[in-house]
Parts: C-alpha cells; structure tokens; sequence
C-alpha cells in the first residue's frame, strides 16, 4: 500500500505529459532518379545518388545528402533503409531523426527510393490568405481595399508561380472596376503576376477596387484570385491520414484560387411593387372634350403602388401625341 501510495504522490506531483496529436510527417514514395540524379525534399536538404558495384549482387548506392550545415552519406542496398538525424548526421538520439531513405530498387542506370517518416515537406505549397471577408456588403456605391498574401507555407522554394487576377459583375446593375494594384502594374484584365519565393516567405497585395450599382440597385460583384506552379510531387488524399502525408514522385501543376464576394444594395433585391399611374384630365368646357386652338387643359397625375413591397426607380414619360407639323400645337407647359 505504501508503493502505491508513492505511485499516486509522484504521478500528481510530476504528471505524464501526454501529446492530444503526433506530430505531422511527411512521405516522398516512388522517387525515380538517374545514376547522378540530384532531388531536393525539403528544409534545405537534397540527395544526390550514385550507383555503385559491378555485378547485380554486389550492387549499392551512395546517397549523398546535402544539409544547410553540411553534408553526410550513407550506403544502401536494394530493400535497405537509413536515416538522416539532426546535425547532419547518419548516427542520432531516439526522436532527433529528421527523415528516413528507403531504397526500393536499383535498376541498370537508374534507382527507385522512398523518403519516409520526414519532418520536411517535400512538395512545393503556396497558399492564397486574406484578412479580408469572403463576402463583404455595402449599401451603396464604395472604393475599398481588398489585401491579400501569396505565402510559401511549405519547406521548398517555389519558382515562377503565376497569379492571376479577375473581376467581374455576377448579377444586377453597374460594374466592378480595379482602380489601382500594388505592387504598382499597368491594370489590364486578367490581372497577371508571376511570384518566386523562399521557404516560409510573403509576397502582400492590395487592389483598390470600386464597386457602383449606379442608383438604388441590387449587385453582386466577384473579385477571383487563381495561384498556379509547378511541383515535382503530387498529394495522394486516398493514402493521406490526419498525420501523415503522402505525396506520390510525379511532376503536377498545383492550383490555388479564392473567390471574394461584394454585395450592394442588398436591400433593393427582390422587392416587387406594381406602380400604377392615374391621370385625371380636367376639362375646361366641362361640357365637352372638343377643346379649340387656344384653349388650356390641366390634368393632373399620381404614382400609386398596390403591389406588396416597395417599387424603387419608377419612371413617368409624359408625351403628346399627334403632334403635326401642321398642327394643331400642343405645348405641356
């Protein structure tokens, strides 16, 4: 009873530490390098292969590994893995292990190898990021700021990215237009940029847009951002779990978009009057609408609506008709 006691005393007083999620780690399968071929995977680190032996059976690579703080290699046979640890080293402790090198096959001139269990993401990532509303709504006419970033969330720099940019009227009245970029570009549309970046870099942006219905209107305007480049590895969602990625060694154009919506005049949308206009003619002879050149008729109009929600922008054309040449003229006074 003693020991258990102790047992609860020590566990109250030292609590075990118990992780809700393991850490994220990332998997580079089936990378097909030449004899000599070099691939980067993340971190800064890269791997160049070199096959060695003259017979089948006494075939090996040399896996040079290239690290920010130096460099290291280890030697593997068909079938055999080894691991790369912090410091750039082939020996480690139990959890300083970096990512491990699987070799799957050797062929004539060429090797197959898996990276496994890695910390680095081996695929190029960018992501589109706005604090700026997903939908925004105004009641009337506005030129506004609308920022966003291009940000590498991955562990590799990403080349030559193309962004494009575009605007447009979804429904309803007016127009969208981009009156000025920054970075400062000749406004054309789409809108293109092309955007390098470093591991964990920004790239920001602001369009000044302006947004006009023209009047009491109803509209719906789109701003559509599309982040497109290229990636020697391709995501596989079916062998992907919470906390292990898969990517597959296959060349891929990733695409990223995010759409932002601006609505005005929310409040004129789907509102129906029936606006009826009632003219009432006053006839001076009050006997007869024969009326002689000279004479003066009055009349008088209303705007009634007896529909069940407000009519807004109601027009009233006033217009004589016959009005010849030869007369008789009428003038509206």
């Amino acid at each position: 009873m003693r020991w258990i006691f102790l047992l609860l005393l020590a566990l109250l007083l030292f609590p075990i530490n118990i992780s809700s999620s393991a850490p994220v780690k990332y998997y580079a399968r089936g990378i097909a390098l030449a004899d000599g071929g070099t691939i980067a995977i993340g971190g800064g680190y890269s791997i160049k292969i070199t096959i060695k032996g003259q017979s089948q059976s006494q075939r090996y690579v040399t896996f040079d590994v290239y690290c920010p703080s130096g460099h290291t290699s280890l030697d593997l046979r068909e079938g055999k893995s080894g691991s790369i640890y912090e410091g750039c080293s082939i020996w480690g402790m139990l959890g300083s292990e970096l990512f491990t090198i699987n070799l799957s096959e050797i062929g004539t001139n060429s090797i197959t190898f898996n990276v496994e269990n890695s910390v680095f993401n081996p695929a190029e990532t960018l992501d589109v990021q706005s604090n700026f509303s997903n939908i925004t709504r105004y009641e009337g006419a506005q030129v506004f700021n609308l920022p966003f970033s291009i940000v590498n969330i991955g562990d590799k720099p990403v080349y030559n990215a193309t962004l494009q940019i575009n605007w447009m009227k979804v429904n309803g009245s007016g127009d969208i237009s981009i009156l000025q970029v920054s970075p400062p570009k000749n406004i054309t549309k789409p809108l293109y940029y092309s955007i390098s970046l470093d591991p964990k870099a920004k790239q920001d942006f602001t369009l000044t847009t302006k947004v006009d219905p023209g009047g009491k209107y109803y509209a719906t305007y789109m701003v559509g951002l599309s982040l497109s480049y290229k990636s020697a590895f391709s995501y596989n969602k079916t062998a992907s779990t919470a906390d292990k990625i898969v990517y597959d060694f296959k060349n891929t154009t990733v695409s990223v978009s995010k759409t932002f919506f601006i609505i005005v005049g929310e409040k004129y949308k789907g509102r129906v009057g029936n606006p009826e206009l009632w003219i009432i003619m006053k006839n001076p002879l009050a006997t007869s609408l024969l009326v002689n050149p000279g004479d003066v008729l009055t009349f008088r109009f209303c705007l009634k609506n007896n529909g069940g929600d407000s009519a807004f922008n109601s027009s009233v054309y006033v217009k004589v008709q016959p009005q010849t040449s030869k007369g008789p003229f009428i003038t509206i006074t």
